[in-house]
């Protein structure tokens, strides 16, 4: 009977864990205002327009920095202003950062979009960038 009951309380102990969600990579939720470890190996300035470029004239068109980044071991493109603080940013130096996340918006496919952090530069001034892309 001491077997039957104890191999009862295994299992009753056990249950919970099986039925526990686990987290994926990518899954994860990043804690909003946390800081991030932020490494910036390329960055370059592009041609952007806000609108799809089916409509002519473009609406919105303007210079804005490219960054492409590894934020937390994830490889992404960052986008935002090429000028801070009335300071214009040609490109912003490979190396590595601090950055917060300021905003993480899901789709409802759970897809990192849209998420908004701020890129601590050496000076004290913070560029703000908005996820663009995502790679390997």
């Amino acid at each position: 009977m001491g077997k039957y009951l104890a191999v009862l309380v295994l299992l009753l102990c056990i249950q919970p864990s099986i039925h526990a969600q686990k987290a994926r990579l990518g899954q994860v939720p990043k804690p909003i205002g946390g800081s991030i470890q932020a490494h910036i190996y390329a960055s370059h300035i592009r041609n952007y327009c806000s609108d799809s470029a089916m409509m002519h004239p473009p609406v919105d068109c303007g210079y804005m920095l490219f960054v492409d980044a590894v934020l937390d071991g994830e490889k992404v493109e960052l986008m935002g202003p090429t000028n801070i603080e009335n300071r214009n940013l040609s490109v912003l130096i490979p190396g590595d950062y601090q950055a917060d996340l300021t905003k993480d918006e899901e789709s409802r496919d759970r897809t990192a979009v849209h998420q908004e952090y701020n890129i601590k530069m050496p000076d004290g001034t913070v560029w703000p960038g908005v996820l663009v892309g995502v790679s390997e």
